[in-house]
């Protein structure tokens, strides 16, 4: 059962996992638990619900709504899977970033006071999803942590960069308060 949590969101039991209380917030472009983790599309969702491959999920939800699905040629499907691997990225670094503002890490306190005197409320934050990445490897760690495509992922998606001297990566938005664009 959907339950509004604002314009054009929506709140809903996570469903990769059991719960009580809902903690999965569904927007117009995905779907992101922030008890879990897990994220994903409507197709993801379908395709966990259902114990079927993406592309069957989509063929099914366009065949629900009286859509054809061309057939997709290996270009587009590498493309729209590249594309699927960086908005992973972006929703783990986004989790990453909500979860540890709502620590009791010192910079974790600073933010929350620095963003109360621009007027934001502890609702506004949470419906927002913002976010604190205090460290020059807290996206880094989160992204290594959960196997995804590791550096060069992170490197192509614009969430890492690359050391000067050669020697591993850091995170490009380090010390930074995030705000993720929720709608494309």
């Amino acid at each position: 059962r959907l339950t509004s949590a604002g314009h054009d969101e929506f709140t809903i039991l996570c469903p990769w996992h059991e719960e009580r209380n809902p903690s999965c917030r569904v927007h117009a472009e995905y779907v992101y638990c922030h008890a879990c983790g897990a994220h994903g599309d409507i197709y993801d969702v379908y395709a966990h619900l259902y114990g079927v491959e993406h592309m069957d999920a989509v063929r099914a939800l366009a065949d629900l709504a009286g859509v054809r699905v061309p057939e997709s040629s290996p270009e587009s499907t590498a493309r729209h899977e590249a594309m699927r691997r960086t908005r992973d990225l972006f929703s783990i670094v986004a989790d990453i970033a909500y979860r540890t503002l709502r620590t009791d890490l010192p910079a974790a306190q600073i933010a929350r006071d620095y963003l109360r005197g621009r007027g934001l409320t502890h609702d506004t934050l949470d419906r927002a999803g913002i976010g604190l990445l205090p460290d020059w490897d807290t996206a880094r760690c989160a992204i290594a942590a959960r196997g995804e495509g590791g550096a060069n992922s992170g490197l192509m998606a614009g969430i890492l960069r690359e050391r000067t001297d050669g020697h591993g990566f850091y995170d490009t938005h380090h010390h930074c308060i995030l705000f993720p664009v929720l709608h494309g």
